[in-house]
């Protein structure tokens, strides 16, 4: 015969592993043994409790609250009537719409936002988006260009010449009064 505590830990194994229906019967096997004014017995109920409300949203029934009164010795007076149907629930704010989603208008929105968010930025903001700009509206050379004389620079130097760039490394040149010292040092 097993004991309170293991009857309990198995119910809190199934309970986890999402066998509701078996973690409440080994809770109540180990209440059936606890004695009812125990304080394990609180937490028995609550764990069965835990069981009835997951067991009744996996069969779409309305979920019920999970703090209640501590149990009583003696039985309940009725059975709780059976839920009245459910009208459909209203749709959610933003819920998707029948048909087909419109892409292209959904795009044409997002860049608005960042023009809007461009034009209103300042300092390191504003800089940061006109360098997007530009990258984004580049050719091959002038990306490889940016992306290498950033890189070997260490974000000190940044062109759009790759003829230039191409041909050798790119120097690092820290603001006046600063030192490059590389990673380690």
């Amino acid at each position: 015969m097993a004991s309170v505590e293991e009857l309990t830990q198995k119910g809190e194994a199934l309970f986890a592993a999402g066998d509701w229906s078996a973690a409440r019967d080994a809770f109540q096997a180990a209440q059936r043994l606890e004695d009812a004014a125990g304080a394990r017995a609180l937490l028995l109920a609550q764990w069965l409790r835990k069981c009835e409300c997951e067991l009744k949203a996996a069969a779409g029934e309305p979920a019920v609250a999970l703090t209640a009164a501590a149990p009583s010795s003696a039985p309940p007076a009725a059975p709780p009537a059976p839920p009245a149907p459910r009208a459909a629930p209203p749709a959610a704010a933003g819920a998707r719409k029948k048909g087909p989603k419109d892409w292209s208008a959904l795009e044409r929105e997002l860049e608005e936002e960042e023009k809007a968010e461009a034009a209103s930025a300042t300092g390191d903001a504003a800089l940061n988006a006109l360098f997007r700009t530009i990258y984004a509206g580049a050719d091959d050379d002038t990306r490889r260009a940016m992306q290498k004389s950033y890189v070997e620079s260490a974000g000190t130097c940044l062109s759009t010449n790759w003829k230039e760039v191409g041909k050798a490394p790119v120097p690092v040149t820290p603001p006046d009064g600063q030192v490059h010292k590389k990673m380690g040092q």
